[in-house]
């Protein structure tokens, strides 16, 4: 499963599906591409709403979306990651990622390497 940082794709988790499809966030069956930032034996804390990865705060957990709605509270973990999980992120404080879902197992993580253009 590579290394931190590495990208990945994986389907969105289903405590996560409802606020996707009602929030038009995503089209249905769309798969997430985020960052690995934390692996097994890594410490992860979501306390206070800051996204803590081995004692380096990562981002502020935010409360609303981009247009003001209220988000869901962070996945509750103060904890060290567990063997066959992974707990990913994005770039944001609103990222719909391992902050507010929790810990993804490796086994539905598919690596993927970005593709960026430029003009």
């Amino acid at each position: 499963y590579g290394d931190h940082r590495d990208l990945h794709s994986f389907p969105t988790r289903r405590s996560s599906d409802l606020l996707i499809t009602t929030r038009r966030y995503l089209p249905p069956g769309c798969h997430l591409l985020k960052r690995v930032v934390a692996l097994a034996g890594d410490q992860v804390c979501t306390d206070h709403h800051r996204y803590v990865v081995n004692g380096r705060l990562l981002s502020f957990i935010a409360t609303t979306d981009h247009d003001g709605r209220s988000l869901p509270p962070p996945y509750p973990f103060c904890a060290v990651v567990p063997a066959g999980s992974a707990w990913l992120a994005a770039d944001g404080n609103s990222s719909l990622d391992s902050r507010y879902f929790g810990p993804v197992p490796l086994n539905t993580l598919t690596p993927a390497t970005g593709v960026w253009t430029f003009y």
